[in-house]
């Protein structure tokens, strides 16, 4: 339950972060400290863009974060359960039964069948 409210928690940094990457570099003027300016090295605009998401919108992914690891770690345990039993009640064995095929009303019927199955007769 643990692992799984940590990745709750990661993926709503997550959530926060990647949406970001879409107004990001149009929302700032060019010539401040984080906003995004073509032509810098790969380093230079991933450093400009973690403080630009850090200035913007760490609290409210922090909240959600927190969100999701306290709703996961309070419902998880019932909501697992729950999918358990209906993974189990829904597990039945429907008997297996294969017939022969049987021969069409055409003209010919088993040897139209035999050469739609393309077995040569």
């Amino acid at each position: 339950m643990l692992l799984l409210a940590v990745y709750g928690s990661l993926s709503g940094y997550l959530f926060g972060f990647l949406p970001n990457l879409s107004f990001w570099p149009f929302s700032l003027d060019p010539n401040s400290s984080i906003g995004y300016l073509p032509g810098l090295p790969l380093t230079e605009q991933w450093h400009r863009y973690v403080a630009f998401d850090l200035a913007t919108s760490l609290g409210w992914d922090t909240g959600r974060a927190v969100t999701n690891f306290v709703c996961v770690v309070l419902a998880g345990p019932a909501v697992l359960t729950t999918f358990r039993r209906a993974a189990r009640r829904a597990r039945f064995r429907a008997p297996a039964r294969f017939t022969a095929p049987q021969p069409d009303d055409r003209p010919g019927g088993h040897e139209t069948m035999a050469a739609d199955l393309g077995d040569g007769s």
